[in-house]
C-alpha cells in the first residue's frame, strides 16, 4: 500500500486484509456463472444473483453507515453469501455439489497455502517509507515465489509435471549443444 499508494493509505492495511477474504470467498465459487451459463444454467445465476444483490446492497449499506470496518466485515458476508448461492445453484443445475467442487480444488491448496505462508515475513517489516515498502513487497515476492515451487514440489499438482517435463526439455537441450 505504502508502495503504491504513499504513507497517507497505511490506515487501509487492515482493511485491504479483510477485502481479500471477502475475494477468497468468492474464489470458492469463481467458475460458477461460467459453468452454469456454458450449461444452460442462465435462469439459475440469475436466481441467485437476484437473490444475492439486494442482500449485498443491504449489508453493505448497513456496514457503511457504522464505519469502514463494518462495511469490509458485510463484505465478507456477503461473498460468503453469493458463493453459497451459487454453489447451491451448481449443485442443483450440474449436480456438482461444494464437496466435489472443493475437491477439484485440493490440489492447489498446499502449493497456495505454502505461497501464503512464506510471504508472511514480510508483514513484519515496518513500512513506513517507500525503501522498506519496496523491501517488504521483494521478501514478500521471493517468499511467495519460494513457498509455492516447495508446495508445487510436495504435491500432486498438475503444474508440477508440466514443469517437470520443461525442465527436462531444457537439460536435454542443454546436453545436445554441450561439446
Amino acid at each position: 500500500v505504502h508502495l503504491l499508494y504513499g504513507p497517507q493509505w497505511l490506515e487501509t492495511i487492515p482493511l485491504v486484509r479483510l477485502l481479500c477474504v471477502s475475494g477468497m470467498l468468492l474464489l470458492l465459487t469463481s467458475g460458477a456463472n461460467h459453468a452454469l451459463l456454458a450449461c444452460g444454467g442462465a435462469r439459475s445465476v440469475l436466481v441467485a444473483r437476484l437473490i444475492w444483490l439486494p442482500l449485498h446492497v443491504g449489508l453493505v449499506w448497513i456496514g457503511a453507515t457504522l464505519g469502514l470496518l463494518l462495511t469490509a466485515i458485510a463484505m465478507i458476508v456477503s461473498s460468503a453469501m453469493a458463493s453459497t448461492l451459487l454453489a447451491r445453484a451448481m449443485h442443483r443445475h450440474l449436480g456438482l455439489g461444494i464437496v466435489a467442487h472443493l475437491q477439484i480444488a485440493r490440489q492447489s491448496f498446499l502449493p497456495v497455502l505454502l505461497c501464503a505462508a512464506c510471504s508472511l515475513p514480510s508483514l513484519a517489516l515496518v513500512q513506513d517509507s517507500l525503501v522498506t515498502a519496496a523491501a517488504s513487497t521483494a521478501i514478500g515476492l521471493a517468499g511467495a515465489c519460494v513457498g509455492f515451487v516447495v508446495g508445487l514440489t510436495l504435491s500432486d499438482h498438475p503444474i508440477r509435471s508440466e514443469l517437470v517435463r520443461s525442465l527436462d526439455k531444457v537439460r536435454r537441450w542443454i546436453d545436445k549443444r554441450k561439446p
